[in-house]
């Protein structure tokens, strides 16, 4: 869920390995990063934060929400990703009445996982 929204990530083969690796190691719970307190909640920004406190890191240098805009910034710079993919892998809305009309998110998770096989050929 993000902003009360149902909200889907296409995975590579790779990282749903990874994720299983985690799951095997830390239990088979809903959430793989839960909060210490309760583990049926997930993990909260502000623990992030302090965990980056400790790791010594201002404010100023890193927050948790600073990842999703350090990863737009490095994946735009690139230029090998469409900033209309970048934009709904954070979660932002489309602005535009007419491409949510016509937008499929079965297409979008078919051509992500012919991407990522083709992204692991290229890499064996």
């Amino acid at each position: 869920m993000k902003m009360r929204r149902p909200h889907r990530v296409p995975l590579s083969c790779q990282v749903l390995e990874l994720i299983q690796e985690l799951r095997d190691q830390t239990g088979h719970r809903d959430y793989l990063c839960p909060c210490m307190g309760n583990p049926k909640r997930p993990m909260s920004e502000n623990a992030v934060n302090q965990t980056l406190r400790r790791l010594g890191y201002t404010q100023h240098e890193m927050t948790a929400h600073g990842f999703r805009a350090m990863a737009a910034t490095l994946l735009n710079e690139t230029g090998i990703w469409n900033p209309d993919a970048i934009e709904k892998q954070l979660a932002h809305p489309d602005v535009s009445a007419v491409r949510r009309r016509f937008y499929s998110p079965d297409c979008e998770r078919r051509a992500c996982r012919i991407a990522g096989k083709i992204l692991a050929a290229s890499l064996r």
